[in-house]
């Protein structure tokens, strides 16, 4: 191993339960891949995921990887011998994990991210860990209380023992020195930017539009569907304009099933009933990631309705491609400020129903080469600058 080179181990903190989480790790290692060779010489990277099934969704980069598996097999096994040897290094050493400390120890590691491990000075590498937001403190009614709790005193687990937090927002950053003050002078913002795969340029929005018979023009809602997302405004918005004689098709997509609200889907189709919208929403649940992607290519816009969010992924890919969004007026919205946007009261339908008329009439196409084009070369220098700041918390 090059002993001049920073070596950063990547931590997968997603999966199939949680897909941001495993988009945020696949955005991050391909921000830093796309740096010119000057300055990806300068860094080994590697990548451990919880499970050999999980290796697949990274098998488009895993030539570019030092070491790349799954920490289940990978690491040293659970013999007797070293059962004990870890339990001795948790006591006396206030080792936070043992056996995973051991082996980054092994393979050389300068950085782990996103990770908590031991704050002792005889730590051979550093470590960050993430809080991507505190929903609960803002939002409690969106979650049950034993989730609010076990979320509570994970964050504060990371608050008192991290050597760096890391928060995707300012926002995030407020609250967490909020809750927590003696954070203080340890936390760092990383804004993340997203990724499409380099195969979706060259897929057919048109043909994927066709394939869920959807209309030539629409506005496109990409969430799940839980109430911090704040979908109903968006029907009862239509249904302003809709009285108005000036209603337009909104598609749907995001997974139905809230486990924290069971019971909200079927509000949901009992308040388009209700509203007489049977023919104006498509509701198309959860659908694959690149379907997705090519459907948000084909909007009018993204309409992005939440009560609370961290920094939003989709507000992210819509930059990437140039569209126009129509974000509710909360503090990340301000903070993510993308081009193109018109803000809305997330409290207000007849306020939203103004901007979708709005963004329907100035926008007479939804798939817009030459303004995707445009819109990704000003996107490179922020995917650019991301990968640059990260690397600069690793290598401080």
């Amino acid at each position: 191993m090059d002993n001049s080179k920073c070596h950063i181990v990547i931590s997968n903190k997603g999966g199939e339960f949680w897909e941001g989480g495993r988009q945020y790790t696949r955005n991050l290692i391909r921000a830093i891949l796309s740096l010119p060779d000057e300055e990806l010489n300068s860094v080994e990277l590697s990548l451990l995921v919880n499970g050999q099934e999980e290796l697949k969704a990274y098998d488009d980069f895993l030539s570019k990887l030092k070491i790349c598996g799954d920490s289940n097999t990978i690491l040293d096994p659970f013999t007797f011998v070293n059962r004990v040897r870890w339990k001795l290094k948790r006591v006396f050493k206030e080792s936070f994990n043992s056996r995973l400390e051991e082996f980054l120890c092994s393979i050389g590691t300068t950085f782990a991210y996103p990770l908590m491990t031991s704050k002792s000075d005889r730590q051979s590498f550093r470590s960050a860990e993430w809080i991507p937001d505190f929903q609960y403190k803002h939002y409690p009614q969106a979650s049950n209380t034993q989730e609010i709790e076990e979320r509570k005193q994970a964050f504060r687990h990371i608050a008192d023992n991290a050597q760096t937090i890391v928060l995707s927002s300012h926002h995030a950053e407020r609250d967490c020195l909020e809750l927590f003050p003696h954070t203080k002078g340890k936390t760092f913002v990383l804004q993340f930017r997203v990724f499409a795969d380099d195969t979706w340029w060259s897929l057919s929005p048109t043909q994927t539009i066709s394939k869920y018979r959807l209309p030539e023009r629409y506005l496109i809602v990409s969430n799940l569907l839980a109430p911090t997302k704040n979908h109903f405004i968006v029907l009862k918005s239509l249904k302003i304009l809709k009285d108005r004689h000036q209603a337009m098709p909104i598609v749907f997509t995001g997974d139905i099933y809230d486990y924290r609200n069971p019971g909200y889907y079927n509000k949901f189709l009992s308040c388009i009933h209700q509203l007489g919208l049977h023919n104006d929403v498509r509701v198309l649940g959860l659908i694959p990631k690149v379907d997705q992607f090519q459907l948000l290519r084909g909007s009018i816009a993204l309409l992005q309705p939440s009560l609370f969010e961290g920094w939003h992924t989709g507000v992210e890919e819509a930059r990437l491609l140039g569209k126009t969004l129509l974000l509710s007026d909360i503090p990340v919205h301000q903070e993510q400020d993308p081009p193109n946007r018109l803000f809305f009261d997330p409290y207000s339908p007849e306020t939203l129903a103004k901007q979708m008329l709005v963004a329907f009439e100035s926008n007479t196409l939804g798939y817009d080469e030459e303004k995707e084009i445009i819109a990704r070369q000003s996107y490179s220098e922020l995917q650019l600058d991301y990968a640059r700041k990260f690397l600069k918390l690793a290598k401080s």
